[in-house]
């Protein structure tokens, strides 16, 4: 695979195909169930064309429903976590939000992967989303979850670019308004998790 080539294909078929450590940190953030939900205290899902706050469900063409069952979904993210950390020689910076689809999920992952999470950063977005449903928080943060290499049981990053006491583990970073895609990164959140948190030039 080539340095600053797009690759139109399946992540973790991707990451399967690059050498152990080539990467200096991944900053990701994968689909989040959002199609498993909850009725009468049961898991569903909700079919193809059915409409979610005027976004049609199952709508991508690659097979990805996100409506897996919560323990597939689980088993799927632990495979891209440990792929994330075999290609990288630093940071997984791991953007989840916990919602009714993954909830179970992520906080198992907290678990299994306790050893190797050096912190657990806040994305505030500075604005909430209304809540689904009745007797629900409305939800204005994001998890980043950074893993990493070796011994976790400090806080201490190996790489850190800043001043002690200049940088906080809450990012309030507004939500991209300007892009048709409604879930879209803000530019400036990964701007600043490299900036910080790589080496210049890696």
């Amino acid at each position: 695979m080539e340095i600053d080539k797009i690759y139109n294909t399946d992540c973790l078929e991707g990451m399967r195909n690059l050498p152990d450590g080539c990467v200096e940190a991944v900053i990701t953030s994968p689909p989040y169930n959002l199609c498993l939900r909850v009725r009468g205290n049961q898991y569903t899902h909700r079919t193809k064309g059915e409409e979610r706050k005027g976004l049609n469900v199952n709508k991508y063409t690659n097979g990805l429903s996100d409506s897996l069952e919560m323990e597939d979904y689980f088993s799927w993210q632990c495979e891209c976590i440990d792929e994330m950390l075999r290609v990288s020689t630093g940071m997984v910076f791991y953007n989840i939000q916990a919602v009714t689809g993954n909830k179970w999920a992520v906080f198992k992952i907290l678990g299994k992967y306790a050893d190797r999470i050096r912190e657990v950063m806040i994305w505030d977005k500075m604005g909430a989303e209304p809540a689904v449903g009745n007797r629900i928080l409305n939800s204005e943060y994001e998890f980043i979850i950074v893993f990493d290499h070796g011994d976790c049981k400090g806080r201490q990053f190996s790489v850190f670019n800043a001043e002690r006491g200049t940088l906080s583990n809450v990012l309030r970073i507004g939500k991209n308004h300007e892009n048709k895609h409604r879930a879209a990164f803000p530019l400036l959140l990964p701007q600043m998790l490299a900036h910080h948190f790589t080496r210049r030039g890696g």
